[in-house]
């Protein structure tokens, strides 16, 4: 790579961007062990800086949220109140017999997200609605589902499921209440991101989350 600096690999970011082509091997199952050539004296024994990328990789997902309220709140909370407020509409329509969709009421929304961006996410429903949801490590290529079933009676229930599994089920008027109440507010917001203006709460936390 002619990095000369040995300096160079003290600082985070540098030794992520080397390690990215590792982590994103382990998506679709490659492992990157050597560099190989024609020239047996340039063959290079990668095992050590693969096993390094991994182990950031879980450092981001398992150290970085493993416990900070506050952070998880503002970084997942905005999309997790944007989910919410999609199911909200969908719930309503239908309770009034309005079943087309549309850009606006859409039947299924997806987003794409980092892996930390899944684990944060992860961790705040877990937080929140204080369940016991396993380990909240996100492998690459993980996804998490809120898919919204009426069950009859005027009943409506949230099911989350981690890449197909259910881990938890709520009724649509407790998943709703839980949300709203433990969320940042826009003034919490504003004090935990030091006094910025009119921090619209949902935009706000979309963007710190990368989506």
């Amino acid at each position: 790579l002619n990095i000369t600096d040995k300096k160079y690999f003290s600082k985070y970011k540098n030794v992520v961007s080397l390690c990215d082509t590792f982590m994103a091997g382990y998506t679709d199952g490659r492992a990157f062990n050597s560099l190989k050539s024609s020239d047996q004296s340039l063959q290079i024994d990668l095992a050590e800086l693969n096993a390094t990328a991994f182990d950031i990789m879980q450092l981001d997902n398992n150290v970085y949220f493993s416990g900070d309220h506050e952070l998880n709140k503002a970084f997942s909370g905005g999309v997790l109140q944007t989910i919410l407020n999609y199911i909200s509409r969908r719930v309503n329509n239908d309770k009034q017999g309005n079943y087309a969709y549309s850009d606006t009421d859409p039947k299924m929304v997806v987003f794409s997200v980092h892996d930390y961006d899944l684990s944060s996410l992860f961790m705040l429903i877990k937080e929140i609605f204080e369940a016991d949801l396993g380990t909240f490590y996100m492998s690459y290529a993980s996804m998490l589902s809120f898919e919204v079933r009426y069950k009859g009676n005027d009943v409506y229930v949230v099911d989350l499921l981690r890449n197909g599994e259910l881990l938890m089920q709520k009724e649509f008027d407790v998943f709703e209440k839980v949300i709203n109440t433990k969320l940042f507010s826009d003034t919490e917001y504003n004090v935990f991101c030091h006094g910025v203006k009119n921090v619209n709460v949902v935009e706000h936390a979309i963007v710190y989350s990368g989506v």
